[in-house]
């Protein structure tokens, strides 16, 4: 029987499957699991951006290395019509 299953693109290790078997990525079914609604000030927040918003995350357990932390930061750089907001995680 064909199975397909969820799998984390990039941290999934790799492995020999058998032919029915398809990793499809990250399932979600938000009738079973809905977001939390969203915060009045964050709505308002996205619906007056004069700007795109672009949401960069990595999950929960993802571990980056410096070198991809480092490549993540400068494609977001490089991208003009971005505001720049820092956090500091140190």
């Amino acid at each position: 029987m064909p199975s397909l299953v969820s799998a984390a693109w990039g941290i999934t290790e790799p492995v020999s499957l058998p032919p029915y078997i398809q990793l499809v990525g990250a399932v979600f079914d938000p009738t079973l699991s809905p977001a939390p609604p969203m915060s009045a000030d964050l709505a308002r927040w996205l619906e007056e951006s004069d700007v795109p918003i672009v949401y960069i995350s990595t999950g929960t357990i993802a571990r980056l290395l410096p070198e991809q932390l480092e490549a993540l930061v400068c494609a977001e750089q490089s991208i003009d019509t971005l505001p720049r907001v820092t956090t500091d995680v140190s």
